[in-house]
């Protein structure tokens, strides 16, 4: 009976994990997974393209952008290596032997990986505090911390300050931080009212717009999502959204 109980909550474990991987992981690089997971991925709508199938003998994650950790990749693979090529969690679900971490290839090992995040945060902050001094741009009193503190993922921040030069928005919140997540790991998302006496209280027609505007930058802009919702506050809001993972160095490169 306790078997049969374990392994229901294991399903259940894999499904929101691989629910969160369709909605939320880009399809940038591919995603390694064990068989079992890697089906469940398929049921909730990523193409069998997107997956590299890890098999014992033939388990190497680092031809992936992302590796969905479970209890049969830990024995295919190896925690040591794991933890050296994969040193991030993006998000977690579960726990004890069904829990499953989703985590991010970053093949130098996890003293490059904290180093190169060292600097990132530090260009975050720099980078969401100058956002802050552009006119066009305000913020609520949490949002506002989030930037100034680093929180912010950079595709965010440079889509912000693009946006910025056309519409004066205030910045309502960050979001989208999965649960589990390591350290560092970013906002990505960001809930905006567009501001000014000629604006309509809709954000609708202003999703097009944006959305125009911010695609036709080309490069890592073309993956953001920009749509209009409703909070549960009631308020209708414009969201901007990328996928996870995010990149390092973006904000150097400008």
């Amino acid at each position: 009976m306790k078997a049969r109980a374990d392994a229901s909550a294991e399903v259940v474990v894999r499904d929101r994990a691989a629910d969160w991987v369709a909605t939320q992981v880009g399809r940038a690089g591919l995603i390694s997974c064990d068989q079992a997971m890697c089906q469940a991925l398929q049921t909730s709508g990523v193409p069998a393209a997107d997956l590299l199938v890890l098999k014992r003998g033939a388990a190497d994650p680092l031809h992936s952008a992302v590796v969905v950790v479970t209890a049969a990749v830990k024995q295919m693979v190896g925690s040591r290596r794991l933890a050296a090529d994969a040193p991030a969690a993006i998000a977690s679900f579960g726990s004890g032997a069904a829990r499953i971490v989703v985590k991010t290839i970053f093949p130098r090992g996890p003293a490059a990986y904290a180093s190169a995040l060292r600097n990132e945060i530090t260009d975050r902050k720099t980078a969401g505090t100058s956002l802050l001094l552009l006119g066009p741009v305000t913020a609520s009193a949490v949002a506002r911390q989030d930037l100034q503190g680093g929180q912010v993922d950079s595709r965010l921040l440079l889509t912000l300050a693009e946006l910025a030069v056309q519409w004066p928005v205030n910045i309502v919140a960050f979001g989208d931080r999965a649960p589990g997540a390591s350290p560092g790991i970013p906002f990505r998302s960001a809930d905006l009212v567009v501001t000014g006496a000629k604006v309509s209280p809709a954000p609708d027609g202003e999703v097009r717009l944006m959305s125009d505007f911010v695609h036709q930058l080309g490069d890592y802009f073309a993956s953001a999502s920009i749509e209009a919702v409703q909070l549960a506050s009631g308020r209708r809001v414009v969201q901007i959204e990328f996928p996870a993972p995010g990149r390092f160095g973006l904000l150097r490169s400008r």
